[in-house]
């Protein structure tokens, strides 16, 4: 017993030897190279004062089986380190990385600058978008080439690389000073469009403030973390937008709203001079993709309510912009939203009484309403060149169609007919043209119409003659 008695206070002695390794395994951060060595240090004193321990209590199984069981947590400890530091990022989550090369005494600013910004990420509800990625700490760069040659392999979107150091501003006063950059990951896009969008990040990413008062350090750290999120968000929204598949521009509209909404009271000052640029840039952004999507759910899709949801986004960005409103116009009619149609249709006429756009659908409510030589006015008055480029005239010609055959309003079915005859399908044209008079000839409320079908069918068609009532 007194044996035995002393082999367990003997065990328990490297109990306590284990305890005091784990303990400072744990104060390493894991995935860096000196992890992989503090960490298999460990395994191999947890193991075999385990398999010491066992052996005291009379449980042994043999010099191989415990080698072996020692190889084993060796391998397992070098996978897992290996899995961690060459882990390849979901390409479908827009990950953000920072690999910062912090001075000890600047290593807690850092933290809490890579805090706030997954704080920030948070409260702007972009969570399932973006995602931060803790890099090992000993992952640092001293050029832009092997910081994107990272990305690129490793599946992220965006990487801050650089340092964080301890010095003194002008005035003598502590600080930490972040020198960094950003490199991210875009599209297959054309040469000249890389070198326009290289020249746009560098340019309007440019930030002054990076200096972290010891004497303000909530203020300082503000304005610090700010940069960050402004400038990763400015980024992964612009390389979002050069992946043209649907979940990628959804993306980058969902991060570029937020950064809309962050700088839509801000002011340019001396640490943003390039303010009213990036604003500018965003709107215009948000526009053009809120159009590829419109375009993509109601032409592509035939999704309406995702369509109406781009389109009232849209609507919100620019209240005053005529495309906004004539956009919206349609599809608050195809909802059946009439009144709310009309009522977007007028603030487009408002804003630009002489686009053609306009007068289409103005003309199109005067046939719905029975006003017919007001509505055939308005079509005269339409030249083919103004209406080239400016709209889908098959898509059009198919939503009057569509009201014709909810309503069976022979004046649709002839401005069905008028349109194609003149800015798309000839031949389909004269055969709803033909249709109509089939329809209306005998309605005097229709001669109007009926005389402009006539002349534009021929002789060939043979004059009707409608009778007055």
């Amino acid at each position: 017993m007194a044996s035995r008695h002393y082999a367990l206070q003997g065990y328990n002695l490297s109990m306590n030897d284990i305890l005091s390794h784990l303990d400072k395994a744990r104060q390493v951060e894991w995935g860096t190279k000196y992890s992989l060595v503090v960490y298999s240090v460990v395994a191999f004193v947890v193991l075999s004062g385990l398999l010491l321990g066992l052996g005291a209590l009379g449980v042994e199984f043999g010099t191989l089986i415990n080698v072996l069981v020692v190889i084993v947590g060796e391998v397992a400890v070098l996978v897992a380190w290996v899995f961690k530091w060459s882990r390849l990022y979901d390409p479908d989550v827009m990950s953000v990385g920072f690999a910062v090369k912090a001075r000890p005494e600047s290593r807690q600013y850092y933290n809490d600058l890579k805090t706030s910004f997954r704080r920030s990420i948070d409260e702007l509800n972009l969570t399932e978008v973006v995602k931060i990625q803790e890099l090992p700490s000993d992952i640092t760069f001293t050029d832009k080439k092997a910081a994107e040659q990272y990305i690129s392999n490793k599946g992220l979107r965006v990487l801050f690389w650089g340092d964080a150091m301890p010095g003194s501003a002008g005035d003598g006063v502590e600080v930490t000073r972040f020198n960094l950059r950003v490199s991210y990951q875009h599209g297959p896009i054309p040469e000249a469009a890389q070198k326009d969008l290289q020249a746009i990040l560098a340019t309007e990413n440019q930030r002054v403030v990076w200096d972290i008062q010891k004497t303000n350090t909530f203020g300082s750290m503000d304005i610090v973390a700010g940069n960050v999120l402004e400038m990763s968000l400015y980024s992964l929204g612009l390389c979002l937008a050069t992946v043209r598949q649907e979940r990628y521009v959804v993306a980058a509209v969902a991060v570029l709203e937020r950064l809309h909404a962050i700088l839509a009271s801000r002011q340019p000052d001396a640490n943003f001079p390039n303010l009213m640029s990036v604003k500018a840039r965003i709107v215009a952004m948000l526009k053009g993709n809120y159009q590829s999507l419109r375009i993509y759910y109601y032409n592509d899709q035939f999704k309406l309510d995702e369509a109406w949801d781009i389109a009232q986004r849209n609507l919100a960005l620019t209240p005053n912009d005529f495309g906004s409103n004539q956009d919206a116009a349609v599809l608050a009619w195809l909802r059946g939203e009439k009144t709310l149609a009309r009522q977007y249709t007028a603030e487009a006429h408002r804003i630009n009484p002489r686009n053609p756009l306009v007068r289409i659908n103005l003309a199109f409510f005067d046939f719905c309403d029975g006003k017919y030589s007001a509505g055939l006015i308005k079509y005269k008055n339409i030249k083919k060149k103004d209406v080239a480029g400016l709209t889908n005239m098959v898509r059009t010609v198919n939503v009057i169609l569509e009201e014709y055959d909810a309503t069976h309003n022979p004046a649709l079915l002839f401005a069905a007919g008028w349109l194609n005859i003149h800015f798309s399908d000839s031949d389909l044209g004269r055969s709803e043209l033909t249709d109509f008079m089939s329809e209306a000839s005998n309605d005097a409320k229709y001669k109007v119409l009926c005389d402009e079908a006539n002349r534009l069918l021929g002789p060939s068609a043979g004059a009707t003659e409608v009778l007055e009532s």
